[in-house]
C-alpha cells in the first residue's frame, strides 16, 4: 500500500514540475519579449526588428493572460 502512494505522490511531483518548467519558461518569453520591445522604443533604427516582434506577441498573447496583461499595460501603445 505505501509502494503505491510513493509511486502516486511521485507521478504528482513530477506532473508539477513538468507545469512549473512551462510556467516559467513563457514567463521567460514574455520577459524576452518585453525587454526587446523596450529597447526597440529607445532605437532610432529598428532595422525591421519591430516587424520581426509584433508575430512573436501575437503568438504570446494567443497562448496565455500574462502575455496580454503586459500587451494592455506597455507593448500595444509602440505598435500604433
Amino acid at each position: 500500500m505505501s509502494e503505491r502512494k510513493s509511486t502516486r505522490s511521485q507521478e504528482k511531483a513530477e506532473t508539477y514540475g513538468k507545469k512549473l518548467a512551462k510556467r516559467t519558461v513563457f514567463i521567460s518569453h514574455i520577459a524576452t519579449a518585453t525587454s526587446c520591445t523596450m529597447i526597440l522604443d529607445a532605437m532610432i533604427n529598428s532595422y525591421g526588428a519591430k516587424d520581426e516582434l509584433r508575430p512573436f506577441w501575437d503568438k504570446l498573447i494567443g497562448i496565455a493572460l500574462p502575455a496580454k496583461s503586459f500587451w494592455n499595460m506597455y507593448i500595444n501603445k509602440f505598435f500604433l
